[in-house]
């Protein structure tokens, strides 16, 4: 899921939705028209169906009342009672899919928008409507990220939840607040409209219609935020940190809180391994997600960006996904940004690549960050130190991992592991 080969090669395979009966059906039915017929699109060179078949390892998950006691953690917050749980994965904000939204131009030498048409015809959804019928054939205009706007999506819930956090009382008025901003038009804080102008203009050159990367994610987010900071709301937003090599030095933290005041949002797009996640870092990606200052992580399979907000039995990560369609609805509808449905995934098909976060309101939280994250080997911390010391330290904190797992130095550039270095 490398950044360079996903901006050469946009696709996005992974549209399994967050119903149950589908994913079930799919692999106890015979072969139907409907099969048939995909099976044909499937043949025609340029055509992105945007979905896979279910996959046995990805299970769909919803409210269960069973009475079976089992360890679930989402977002910092540990549950034996799954009732329980679910109730606190509702109350998250889920962002997918949208059709219908304000057209976003195509670019001459990027994407056509009629390639990922298979992704809206198959969404029951998106075809109850005329005028989303109409917007498949238009080939001038994206009116839908289905079939390539999965990481944006992710990005959004990543920081959408982030700022659900800081509220005091995330009640149903401050949840329309903080949606208000992600809604899918220009004019929106962090529309997909905006995600796609920072990173056009970002070094990376990301298209519409391509997909997003861990590095162009942490980018747009912090880009947006920025430029949002001046605006009078009583939503309250983070400062955005991007740390590429997994590295934090106590003393740039301290300086960041003492000049922003205000809470730092702090973001690690890294790369755990070659085609797979190194079991080495299996415990550390559990530990950050059992972090009360987790906010998730955007990641997935190959070409595939899902939210994971936990895990269940410290083997099944949990969690949501972006590739259910949904129509732009005016006013907003906040039943649409709710789920009960999550996914789960075995962390072993875990894709390397993916952006950590985590939001810290003081130094304190910081401090206390620091503490429990002091065995994880993801992170790496760093007392304060003269900017010379962290220049000879910064290529000499290598992992010892054993011999026959895939070796993965956090601190090589991300030029040297198919990223893209963001200047600050």
């Amino acid at each position: 899921m490398s950044e360079l080969q996903s901006i050469a090669e946009p696709q996005e395979v992974g549209e399994t939705t967050a119903t149950t009966s589908s994913l079930t059906d799919s692999t106890t039915t015979t072969t139907t028209g409907f099969d048939r017929f995909t099976s044909f699109l499937k043949g025609i060179p340029g055509i992105n169906l945007g979905f896979e078949e279910a996959n046995e390892c990805t299970e769909p998950t919803t409210k269960n009342n069973s009475a079976e006691s089992r360890e679930v953690v989402v977002l910092g917050r540990h549950f034996t009672i799954q009732d329980k749980a679910n109730d606190y994965i509702h109350s998250l904000l889920w962002l997918s899919y949208r059709c219908g939204f304000t057209p976003i131009p195509k670019v001459v030498d990027g994407p056509q928008p009629v390639t990922f048409f298979p992704s809206l015809l198959f969404s029951k959804s998106t075809l109850n409507n005329v005028g989303n019928l109409r917007s498949l054939f238009d080939n001038e205009n994206f009116t839908s990220d289905a079939g390539w706007g999965c990481m944006i999506r992710t990005s959004q819930n990543l920081l959408a939840n982030a700022l659900l956090k800081l509220k005091n009382e995330p009640d149903e008025t401050a949840q329309l607040e903080i949606l208000k901003l992600f809604q899918d038009n220009p004019s929106s804080a962090f529309s997909i409209h905006n995600f796609i102008r920072v990173a056009s203009n970002s070094p990376l050159s990301v298209k519409p219609g391509q997909w997003f990367g861990p590095n162009a994610a942490s980018y747009s987010i912090r880009q947006l935020v920025a430029d949002y900071t001046g605006q009078a709301s009583s939503t309250k937003v983070p400062c955005v940190y991007i740390s590429e090599n997994a590295d934090l030095y106590d003393d740039e933290v301290d300086d960041l809180f003492v000049k922003e005041k205000k809470p730092l949002l702090l973001l690690f797009p890294v790369r755990l391994g070659i085609d797979q996640v190194n079991k080495y870092y299996y415990r550390s990606i559990l530990q950050l997600l059992a972090s009360k200052f987790s906010v998730g992580i955007a990641g997935g399979k190959p070409s595939s960006s899902f939210y994971f907000i936990g895990y269940e039995n410290e083997q099944s990560l949990i969690y949501f996904d972006p590739h259910l369609p949904q129509v732009v609805e005016t006013p907003l509808n906040l039943a649409s940004y709710h789920t009960s449905n999550y996914n789960k995934l075995d962390i072993t098909l875990l894709d390397p690549s993916m952006m950590v976060g985590v939001l810290l309101e003081s130094m304190t939280d910081y401090k206390e960050f620091k503490q429990e994250s002091i065995e994880n080997k993801i992170i790496h911390f760093h007392p304060l130190v003269s900017t010379s010391q962290q220049d000879l330290t910064l290529n000499q904190s290598w992992e010892e991992v054993q011999e026959d797992d895939d070796f993965v130095n956090l601190t090589v550039p991300k030029s040297e592991e198919e990223f893209i270095v963001l200047e600050e």
